[in-house]
């Protein structure tokens, strides 16, 4: 289990989220989640403990991916980056999609995803946002 000084990363990690969609206000949506987070107590303490993890095989493009985030969202990158072992990655397997939804496997089987905020599985429990990163591998590796 994380103890509170591995939540700090995470914590970070939604600060940056938070001033990336600050300077980006205007859509209801932003302003939305905005509100929402300025209503959480997003501290190392109020960390819900989930066991970090990520699926081996998405580490090596994980960090590719990172790595080419535009150098305008950087402090972004770097927050992603030194949190990404702190947090529960999960395969998303298609629980996101009404069942037995058409998504091909290629994608079902290359995609993860960690819920930063929300309901359940989360890093901060929220019952009015549902906040997370997704990633999508690509199937064919060179």
């Amino acid at each position: 289990m994380s103890d509170e000084h591995s939540n700090l990363p995470v914590v970070n990690l939604i600060t940056e989220i938070t001033h990336a969609l600050s300077v980006r206000r205007g859509p209801l949506i932003v302003e939305q989640t905005l509100s929402c987070l300025a209503d959480m107590n997003l501290t190392a303490e109020s960390m819900q403990q989930l066991e970090p993890c990520m699926p081996s095989e998405f580490i090596d493009n994980f960090d590719v991916a990172v790595n080419n985030i535009p150098s305008q969202l950087s402090a972004l990158a770097n927050a992603i980056d030194a949190s990404k072992d702190s947090i529960q990655w999960n395969r998303d397997l298609g629980q996101f999609y009404v069942k037995d939804a058409d998504i091909g496997d290629s994608y079902r089987n290359n995609n993860m995803n960690c819920t930063l905020v929300g309901k359940e599985n989360s890093c901060f429990y929220s019952e009015r946002l549902f906040m997370g990163l997704f990633f999508l591998d690509h199937p064919f590796h060179l």
